[in-house]
């Protein structure tokens, strides 16, 4: 069996047993159903190339092809070392299983029959086709007005500017969650990559309504910059962290790097805590 294909194989037996682990702690069904989907396809092909089926060769080639562009979704939050064993693999294999001497499978004299794989590949197919249909419209549905992501793999938090957030937690009587991050904030960045990433935390924040402002940006969206806002709120460290009622008042309010863990406590504190001044 040539190594592109053992490659391969191995690539894709261990994200097709990782995926299906990981649905276990998604935060909706979409998302479960997803990652259990793409690791059913995953599984499949890996088997096909170990039997060396004949479409197992290509069908490798498109799930490589789909965890190299899907490789930052795939990944867990913050993981930052699966997310590039992801992506170098995913290219790995496509150069192997491209080169035939590294990829074309030999024909056995008596190739078993594949029909069983082929046609769980074609239901696992069906089942992600359907967890990103019904991610992306309960996603539409969850907030008209934010941007649509691939809630079937990985959900996202739905940013707004200050103006668009305010007027809607005041229309809808929500309470907004704000962070003033800057270009050059170490832990602003590590937060985006992690924190903010996290299902439970990616979950909690769309049911508020999630404000995102540059601090030091000068220019103004329908009346507000952030650098103003960022003087109106007292903002001193970075990321600073705001939970305001939809009158803009201070709910609760911290600076510096949160984890999962903590930014939910830190966030149901200031959901249910009074408001505090601004200063």
């Amino acid at each position: 069996m040539p190594f592109g294909a053992v490659f391969a194989s191995l690539l894709l037996g261990l994200v097709g047993l990782f995926l299906p682990l990981s649905a276990l702690s998604a935060s909706s069904a979409p998302t479960a159903l997803g990652r259990v989907a793409l690791g059913m396809i995953c599984l499949n092909v890996s088997i096909g190339l170990l039997r060396r089926q004949p479409w197992a060769r290509w069908g490798a080639l498109f799930v490589a092809a789909v965890l190299l562009v899907l490789h930052d979704l795939i990944a867990p939050p913050g993981g930052a070392v699966a997310k590039l064993a992801i992506l170098f693999g995913a290219v790995i294999a496509i150069f192997l299983l491209a080169i035939p001497p590294t990829g074309k499978l030999a024909q056995r004299g008596d190739p078993r029959p594949g029909g069983v794989l082929a046609a769980v590949s074609v239901v696992g197919v069906l089942a992600l086709g359907v967890s990103l249909v019904w991610g992306t419209f309960a996603g539409a549905e969850r907030s008209a007005a934010g941007p649509i992501h691939i809630a079937g793999l990985s959900p996202r938090v739905s940013w707004k500017d200050f103006s668009t957030g305010f007027e809607l937690a005041e229309a809808e009587s929500r309470l907004m969650f704000v962070v003033f991050e800057t270009n050059w904030c170490g832990y602003c960045k590590k937060m985006n990559r992690s924190t903010f990433r996290d299902p439970g935390v990616v979950e909690r924040l769309n049911e508020l309504v999630a404000v995102k402002i540059d601090a030091e940006d000068d220019r103004r969206i329908d009346g507000y910059s952030g650098r103003e806002l960022a003087s109106r709120y007292g903002v001193a460290g970075y990321p600073a962290l705001m939970v305001l009622d939809p009158n803009g008042a201070v709910r609760s309010r911290t600076s510096g790097f949160l984890s999962a863990r903590e930014f939910l406590e830190w966030v149901e504190d200031g959901v249910n805590g009074p408001s505090v001044p601004t200063s």
